[in-house]
């Protein structure tokens, strides 16, 4: 019957999102030392990175900060956080700076120099890789699905 391969598309579709939860994500969401937050639902991080959602839950300013488009690790970010490939972001973003309604997240082309600015600048959030060290005054947000 019909119903059974609605039964049938669901499972599947549910084990593919747990197989998809349980891969590493192969980056790690940083913020400003002073950040309170120590979690973030990835759909709240995905609003701050479109600038849908200007603030943290708190009421201070965010300020998303992506690395170059170019990076396996954008992406990487972009897939997870976004469900989507770079490209379509880029054209969101289009889109958005053609209407006069925003201009995208500043890019970086090293982790060292995100990591700097979000160090100095409460409020900043960005990514680097799994493996990357934290210098002072950023740590580590924990993303949940």
């Amino acid at each position: 019957m019909w119903w059974n391969r609605i039964v049938l598309l669901v499972a599947t579709g549910l084990a593919a999102a747990a197989v998809f939860a349980a891969e590493p994500a192969g980056f790690k969401v940083v913020v400003h030392g002073a950040n309170t937050m120590t979690e973030i639902d990835v759909e709240h991080l995905s609003r701050i990175y479109l600038k849908q959602t200007a603030s943290w839950p708190d009421g201070s300013e965010a300020m998303p900060v992506d690395m170059a488009p170019d990076t396996d690790l954008r992406k990487k970010f972009s897939k997870a956080v976004h469900g989507r490939k770079v490209a379509a972001i880029k054209s969101y973003w289009q889109r958005q700076i053609f209407s006069g309604k925003g201009i995208p997240p500043m890019e970086f082309n090293s982790e060292e120099d995100l990591l700097f600015l979000i160090s100095v600048t409460p409020g900043a959030v960005g990514y680097v890789s799994d493996s990357t060290l934290l210098i002072s005054g950023v740590r580590e947000l924990r993303v949940r699905d």
